[in-house]
């Protein structure tokens, strides 16, 4: 039995948070942004992280962090998206906020990821979250470019096959995606007020 992978681990916890500001006092709204390591390790990671997308908040304004941010009117939408190319991908939360609330919104972020670094996903989550992904596959064939690049990830296995993926394996790479390393929150815009 080969010794657990732990190059990536990292205390979580308050410590395991950092938030960066980068100052541009003209802005209107705060852009944020919450990044950590992408999938690595398992073969199901790739396409399980991109069912674990889907739940936390692929579509702008749904998910788990639509719930916890749309909803309630704290931001207009938020994204969780698979950034860079496949050497150095990153897990990305994207929204924007009002001074006034930036530091609410980082702090539901972050409940949101740590609730998933628990790796307590559901049955009714997987399920959406495959029908989403088959509906987002069909839609990418709409014309002729697109079919031929559908077609050429398809052939090049560049687009990962979730309807394979279990409910465990989906809870095994959400724990271990979430405590690969620590997430870094970057502020773009007006210093938010202090915690309240």
């Amino acid at each position: 039995m080969a010794a657990p992978d732990l190059a990536f681990v990292v205390p979580r916890g308050p410590d395991a948070w950092t938030e960066s500001m980068l100052p541009i006092p003209e802005k209107a709204q705060n852009d944020l942004a919450v990044a950590f390591p992408g999938p690595a390790g398992r073969p199901w990671d790739a396409a399980a992280t991109r069912l674990i997308l889907y739940i936390l908040g692929e579509t702008g304004y749904a998910g788990r962090l639509g719930k916890e941010l749309v909803d309630p009117g704290f931001v207009y939408s938020v994204r969780a998206t698979l950034e860079g190319g496949a050497a150095a991908r990153l897990v990305q939360v994207h929204t924007s906020a009002s001074a006034a609330d930036t530091s609410l919104v980082l702090g539901r972020i972050r409940r949101i990821l740590d609730l998933a670094a628990e790796g307590g996903f559901r049955d009714p989550e997987i399920v959406e979250a495959k029908a989403y992904l088959r509906g987002k596959r069909a839609r990418s064939r709409d014309g002729s470019v697109a079919t031929a690049t559908a077609l050429l990830e398809e052939a090049l296995d560049v687009v990962p096959d979730a309807e394979a993926v279990t409910l465990d394996q989906l809870n095994d790479t959400a724990r271990r995606l979430f405590a690969r390393g620590a997430p870094v929150a970057v502020i773009a815009g007006t210093r938010p007020p202090a915690a309240r």
